[in-house]
């Protein structure tokens, strides 16, 4: 005849399962914690790299020496961002051709980001035996398409651009486009404090509305706690104290904080005196 389970057998086997149960639910859930934790962390680390990298592709061709830094604050930079690049086709008074994007099935002959507009500028890169030196020009048009480039029949389309300085610029001189670009941190509507970005209305002469990029980052503040500090250096690594002086620029250093976790990058600029 099989014996069965007496109450106390039953009850003693009942605790020892509830303690099991308990103890195995108990570092679930702290292992649940601990992922929680790890992925948390490793996105906050996701922001604080995108941060670092705007900031650095914002600023890798930006050359002080130029005028190119126009704003150089604690938590805010205004720079003349590079738009695209191209080379003249042909040039007369107050006029550039160049080629359109696009437009030469070999070698890349030009790359805009963003289309040409009244209220950018233009700089053309003249070289001698002095050296090189950047002629600056204000775009006052929108590109007009127009047909073959003069000093290479192999490219198919080109853009006429007019200029507010009546210059004539030599076929081959080679052209950067720029326009105005504000990197900040700042609260936006949920309360929150992000890196904001705001670029240019040539046309209206005033920026556009800011928006967010990355974050949310930590607010702001006066001290080295802040979500975005920016920290400026000249070419022999000394700190430039406010009001910054642009044309002295060799180098920023860049601090982006979310909670108690950071990441600092350098980046250095070009041209720098």
């Amino acid at each position: 005849m099989n014996r069965g389970f007496s109450v106390h057998e039953l009850l003693i086997s009942l605790t020892v399962m509830g303690v099991v149960f308990g103890l195995t639910t108990h570092f679930a859930l702290q292992q649940t914690r601990v992922f929680r934790y790890v992925d948390e962390v490793g996105r906050q680390r996701s922001q604080l790299e995108q941060i670092t990298e705007i900031v650095r592709n914002v600023l890798v061709n930006v050359s002080p020496s130029t005028g190119e830094l126009l704003v150089a604050q604690d938590s805010a930079l205004e720079v003349r961002a590079t738009i695209g690049t191209a080379f003249v086709c042909s040039g007369q008074p107050g006029r550039v051709v160049v080629p359109a994007p696009g437009a030469s099935a070999g070698a890349i002959s030009s790359a805009f980001l963003r289309s040409p507009a009244p209220g950018d500028r233009v700089s053309a890169l003249f070289s001698d035996s002095t050296g090189a030196t950047w002629l600056h020009l204000q775009v006052s048009s929108w590109p007009i398409p127009e047909g073959l480039c003069s000093v290479n029949p192999q490219i198919q389309a080109t853009w006429s651009i007019s200029t507010l300085e009546p210059t004539s610029l030599p076929p081959g001189t080679p052209l950067r486009f720029t326009r105005p670009l504000r990197l900040s941190l700042y609260r936006s509507s949920d309360n929150r404090w992000y890196l904001g970005a705001k670029d240019w209305n040539g046309e209206g002469g005033h920026f556009n509305g800011i928006q967010p990029v990355a974050g949310p980052l930590l607010g702001h503040e006066d001290d080295a706690r802040s979500g975005l500090r920016f920290e400026f250096r000249d070419s022999q690594g000394e700190m430039i104290g406010a009001p910054v002086d642009g044309a002295r620029v060799a180098s920023v250093i860049v601090v982006a904080r979310v909670s108690a976790d950071s990441m600092t990058a350098v980046v250095r600029l070009t041209n720098a005196p």
